[in-house]
């Protein structure tokens, strides 16, 4: 196992005690949804990041996008310049 599936493994494991100490003493929390909620909050994050880098990357395209238009822009007011002289 490697070092960085063992520091996961340990979070869960001290997640899953911190939720089934809570379960112990409320009724409301049911023991079934422990596992479900520990799963959400190790992954939702990474979820979370992920959106940001996909929306950090549009971002980037739109920008080489808009960029790569100008430059045309700017290549076709040359070729007229130069055509015209």
């Amino acid at each position: 196992m490697t070092s960085e599936a063992r520091e996961i493994m340990e979070k869960l494991k001290d997640k899953t005690a911190e939720y089934e100490a809570i379960a112990s003493s409320d009724s409301s929390v049911n023991h079934e949804d422990i596992d479900n909620r520990i799963i959400t909050e190790q992954y939702m994050p990474l979820g979370s990041q992920a959106q940001a880098e996909v929306q950090r990357l549009r971002d980037q395209i739109a920008q080489m996008q808009a960029s790569t238009v100008e430059q045309i822009a700017q290549l076709r007011v040359e070729a007229a310049t130069r055509e015209a002289e």
